[in-house]
């Protein structure tokens, strides 16, 4: 895992090892953790049994969700988890951690007007290799402009090697402001259900490795 994303992976750690029956990650599940290991009372019961998605984000910046089509098409109610940041020094301390329970229709409806059509063609479009990436970009970002304007925002990823992706993101006053309702806040003893959430994540250790002297 590359540095630079050693504080999501150590979040996340932290959040199932607390919260969520030390359940471990695998590529093969649709959500960070299953709905069927978020059961414990620690967690508040409106957010119980529902699938958790997990994130973390710089503060005041977007929120990253990855690929477009798969979030367009989540049709159930899930718990979002969300630890923003800021960086001091060679540090990267949280600030603030909201959960929300996102409902399927309020999340479809952050792609309104656009339909599944739209973003499928826009991906493939994307995705047609036989073309080169230059002119790919061009086309994305001409069809994204004639798209109407939607709350979530439309990322294409389209790069010289083999990255051909359409992916989104939430912008952080949508966050705030749709689904957490509160102002955006800073708090460096930042806490969860109760649980105080650890700073620092990454520390100079985990990111310079001094070389050892010869003897």
């Amino acid at each position: 895992m590359p540095e630079v994303q050693l504080h999501g992976f150590d979040f996340e750690n932290w959040l199932k090892n607390t919260f969520f029956q030390k359940f471990q990650i695998s590529y093969s599940h649709k959500w960070d953790i299953p709905k069927e290991f978020n059961n414990l009372p620690e967690i508040p019961e409106p957010f119980r049994h529902l699938p958790v998605s997990i994130k973390t984000c710089k503060n005041n910046s977007p929120i990253g969700f990855g690929d477009a089509l798969r979030q367009f098409q989540i049709d159930e109610d899930f718990l979002l988890i969300v630890g923003f940041w800021e960086q001091s020094g060679i540090y990267k301390n949280f600030v603030a951690v909201e959960a929300v329970k996102i409902f399927s229709n309020d999340w479809k409806n952050l792609f309104s007007p656009l339909k599944l059509q739209d973003l499928q063609n826009l991906d493939s479009i994307i995705k047609n290799k036989t073309v080169h990436y230059s002119e790919i970009r061009k086309i994305a970002k001409e069809i994204k402009a004639a798209f109407p304007p939607t709350k979530i925002v439309l990322n294409q990823k389209i790069d010289s090697k083999e990255q051909r992706r359409l992916q989104c993101s939430l912008p952080f006053k949508i966050f705030w402001q749709d689904f957490a309702k509160k102002e955006p806040y800073k708090n460096p003893d930042c806490s969860l259900f109760g649980e105080k959430v650890p700073n620092s994540f990454v520390s100079a250790q985990r990111i310079f490795k001094p070389k050892l002297k010869p003897e």
